[in-house]
């Protein structure tokens, strides 16, 4: 009797992205264990381009590759986030008040156009689709990049997601704080739309640093096991 092997539907960088995905989604949570056998035999592949995809995600910061013991998906640096909430607290500080100074009526409408997107997965509630209102809630700030000409920049933040988006998902499945979020959204929508810059520096920090406010309670409370300080001794 003649035997065949049946190709797999995946193949690498599809394996990668939907790895990728599903930590930076706290599918997979920090500190979690990811076997080589079980993610082969969950994609039909054999454990050689899993290797090379974890590989990757290790070069990412995004596992830890421990040799004899396992693959682990990376804690989230806690003194990393407080550094990413400082440096987008000055820079989307400036960006809304560029923005505000020359607000028009495509950016009103880019605006407007995002917060029903927000306001409508908001009142799903529990149902919410979480991953989805992060997605919208970082288009809400890249219209306002791209409205002053600063796309790149943006960018550039992007880059430095791996702990920062991990966090604002935790905030926002720990907290079920959508509707809150939306309201500060169209606070600063309004004052945007007004010209009034003298209230978007309060308004801007609290947006930001609220949320560190809230990890801090998960850090000592629900999640202490989900963080790390790159800065302790």
């Amino acid at each position: 009797m003649s035997s065949y092997s049946v190709a797999s539907p995946y193949n690498t960088e599809t394996i990668y992205q939907d790895l990728r995905e599903g930590i930076l989604s706290l599918k997979y949570k920090p500190g979690q264990l990811l076997s080589e056998n079980a993610i082969a035999a969950a994609y039909q592949v054999s454990r050689s381009p899993i290797r090379a995809v974890f590989s990757r995600l290790a070069n990412e910061n995004l596992l830890m590759i421990l040799p004899q013991k396992g693959s682990y998906v990376t804690l989230i640096d806690y003194d990393f986030i407080r550094e990413i909430i400082y440096m987008r607290t000055l820079v989307e500080r400036d960006i809304l008040k560029q923005a505000a100074a020359s607000c028009d009526d495509k950016l009103i409408k880019n605006l407007e156009s995002n917060l029903r997107k927000q306001h409508r997965l908001a009142d799903l509630g529990s149902r919410a689709d979480h991953e989805r209102y992060y997605q919208i809630d970082n288009e809400f700030h890249q219209i306002c990049f791209r409205h002053v000409g600063r796309d790149l920049l943006w960018q550039i933040l992007q880059e430095h997601q791996v702990h920062y988006r991990r966090f604002r998902m935790l905030d926002i499945l720990s907290q079920q704080i959508l509707s809150k979020l939306v309201d500060e959204h169209e606070l600063i929508a309004q004052v945007i739309s007004s010209g009034d810059t003298n209230k978007l520096d309060q308004l801007i920090e609290e947006h930001l640093v609220n949320g560190l406010h809230r990890i801090e309670q998960l850090v000592m409370t629900e999640h202490p096991d989900y963080f790390y300080s790159s800065n302790s001794n």
